[in-house]
């Protein structure tokens, strides 16, 4: 099956207005990102997807014009370059690590009846800016049709997470992305610590001082935690957890907008955001 890596790209942000094309350590934030998406072993081919209004300012290798709603991006995308497996890769995570990726890709080709596989969610894995999500075109092409406004918005919202990658758990905590100038000057300070080390996780924590772990934990409050309590807070992108027929579900969910939706085999999965879909196989109620 063809595997190909699409770069979410624009020049709109709201805190920090044409990110993308900012300088980091003598290369664009999006020229960074490209290096990583090149080091992904296994990929077909990848593209860097730029909405048709932003051709004049952004630039970057692989270059591909398409709409300007990111889900019709995509859709697009996949069609052109006839893939048949969609990684989804954002322009503001100069900070991927390749490995990972690669890690993941390997995972979900070897998978069976598995149409989405990521760090994200069900369970966060990995730094938030080290997002990597895998899904099928038939995936993509039944999200196109049902889509709502998150849908269109963030790609995946709404694409059933049952499964996570059997990787090794890493700076969950960790923010790393970058909306904000104060996050591109974190990562410029990490690019400087690397020097001439390939960019991962562990090397990235290996050049960052206590306190600036401590500072990206303390931006990232929406981060989700699933403790040994029970206590939750939520990802943006956290949309399904799983769980056990019968389990007692934490106190703390009752304060998010859910649905529970049992499937075909007994588990029974919890929808902690209000853009979840009951479109794939269940009966949308109230918990």
């Amino acid at each position: 099956m063809r595997a190909v890596a699409v770069i979410q790209a624009r020049m709109g942000s709201a805190r920090l207005p044409g990110k993308v094309m900012l300088p980091i350590g003598g290369k664009t934030m999006l020229d960074r990102v490209c290096d990583q998406v090149a080091r992904i072993k296994s990929l077909d081919d990848w593209v860097v997807a730029v909405p048709e209004s932003d051709a004049a300012c952004v630039r970057a290798p692989h270059r591909w014009l398409g709409p300007s709603v990111p889900l019709a991006r995509y859709a697009a995308a996949a069609e052109h370059f006839k893939a048949d497996i969609i990684m989804r890769i954002t322009a503001d995570c100069p900070l991927l690590d390749a490995e990972v990726a690669t890690a993941i890709l390997a995972e979900f080709r070897l998978s069976s009846g598995r149409g989405y596989l990521s760090n994200v969610r069900p369970r966060r894995l990995h730094p938030d800016g080290c997002d990597v999500e895998v899904f099928t075109r038939e995936m993509l092409d039944h999200q196109v049709p049902h889509a709502g406004p998150e849908e269109w918005e963030h790609v995946t919202a709404g694409m059933p997470a049952w499964f996570f990658p059997a990787l090794e758990p890493m700076g969950v905590d960790l923010r790393w992305t970058v909306d904000t100038e104060a996050d591109l000057e974190f990562v410029r300070e990490v690019y400087r610590g690397l020097g001439d080390r390939p960019v991962s996780i562990a090397n990235v924590l290996s050049v960052v001082p206590g306190d600036a772990c401590e500072h990206c934990a303390a931006k990232a409050p929406h981060l989700e935690r699933l403790d040994g309590d029970g206590k939750m807070t939520t990802n943006w992108a956290l949309h399904q957890v799983p769980v056990e027929q019968g389990m007692r579900l934490p106190g703390g969910w009752s304060n998010y907008p859910a649905w529970a939706r049992t499937t075909g085999d007994g588990r029974i999965f919890v929808a902690c955001e209000a853009w979840e879909m009951a479109r794939w196989g269940g009966t949308r109620r109230k918990s």
